[in-house]
């Protein structure tokens, strides 16, 4: 019979492999945003949103394992952490679920560095797309721009002579 931080121990292990599918998915996404695979960026956006679904399940039921346990020691405190179940357990899941919890921190870094990555590739895409469109409708976008007094505005650009010869 499994015990209630048996349970944890378990549910901590499935954090941790949704995790890692997770983190895996993130950096496909990076290398296709990278390599500009567009279709490639479109498939790996949506195994990271189902990755991201699959991980918040068992989130929660992490979560729930540990209230388990913290019922079962008898505290009434609802803010009870991997820590707090590590500190009131026994051997061998003491043992477990440090090296289960120093894992799952290393993860959480992983996934902000690599969220982080992939917001400036979004947002380098994004600008590299505003430029080019700037110069296809012939610059009449103003582009902020910062010197020592503050922001400022530049004035206009001059048309594109790409779309005059178009047109």
């Amino acid at each position: 019979m499994r015990t209630p931080v048996d349970e944890v121990v378990a549910a901590a292990e499935l954090v941790l492999g949704h995790g890692r599918d997770l983190l895996s998915a993130c950096r496909r996404k990076s290398d296709a945003m990278v390599a500009v695979d567009t279709p490639e960026v479109a498939a790996w956006t949506r195994r990271e949103a189902e990755a991201t679904e699959a991980y918040r399940r068992v989130e929660t039921v992490l979560r729930e394992a540990v209230a388990r346990f913290g019922e079962s020691a008898g505290l009434v405190c609802a803010d009870l952490t991997l820590g707090g179940v590590l500190a009131r357990s026994g051997e061998p899941q003491r043992t477990r679920l440090a090296g289960l919890r120093e894992r799952l921190a290393a993860l959480a870094r992983d996934l902000d560095r690599t969220n982080r990555l992939n917001r400036l590739l979004s947002a380098q895409s994004l600008h590299h797309l505003q430029v080019v469109l700037g110069a296809i409708a012939g610059g009449e976008a103003l582009f902020r721009s910062y010197s020592r007094p503050g922001p400022s505005v530049s004035p206009p650009r001059p048309r594109s002579v790409l779309l005059d010869r178009i047109a």
